[in-house]
């Protein structure tokens, strides 16, 4: 079981990879956003890292090395549900 969840198609084991682009822009533009005191830019720098991890997830699940990737997308895209009702209930 533990091959079939960690490992690749090439017998590799994944738990870690580089940040990609995705996960690179959502560290920023969430750390951007608590620095940011502007309400206007601080929303918009919310959403822009939101749609990152949005990206990331979905990628993840669709394209992800093993199957572990693939449930962590999964939850995180879950988790990304919820903080986006959290910050669009805080706006409205």
């Amino acid at each position: 079981m533990f091959n079939v969840f960690f490992r690749d198609k090439k017998g590799r084991l994944v738990l870690f990879q580089f940040p990609n682009l995705s996960l690179l822009v959502f560290a920023i533009a969430s750390l951007l956003a608590r620095i940011v005191t502007s309400v206007g830019v601080g929303q918009v720098l919310k959403v822009i890292s939101l749609s990152a991890i949005y990206t990331w997830a979905l990628l993840e699940i669709f394209t992800g090395a093993t199957y572990f990737r693939r449930l962590l997308g999964l939850v995180v895209f879950g988790c990304s549900l919820i903080a986006t009702k959290t910050f669009l209930q805080s706006i409205g």
